[in-house]
């Protein structure tokens, strides 16, 4: 049986001690700072690695995903941001 990616950011979210969510529930005040801050500085290391401004749109873009999503996504919106800086880096 094949196991969903929702499924495995959960095991992955077990493994490492954090809570999983099954429904949509706004982070503290101080967590969802945290995650922001998180967000802007793997953006911050894309506008550096392309040299370039296009990342502002993805920041606004990053944001705005950041506030409407579950904690398991933003877990996997954050694993992919951080790929993606260091393909880019890389290139």
């Amino acid at each position: 049986m094949k196991i969903s990616n929702f499924e495995m950011v959960g095991d992955f979210m077990e493994a490492f001690g954090q809570e999983v969510l099954y429904m949509p529930k706004m982070p503290d005040t101080n967590l969802a700072a945290l995650r922001l801050d998180l967000i802007n500085e793997e953006v911050q290391e894309l506008r550096d690695g392309l040299g370039k401004k296009v990342c502002s749109r993805l920041q606004m873009h990053l944001q705005t995903f950041f506030m409407l999503c579950t904690e398991q996504v933003m877990l996997l919106a954050l694993i992919l941001t951080s790929v993606l800086t260091k393909y880019i880096a890389a290139i």
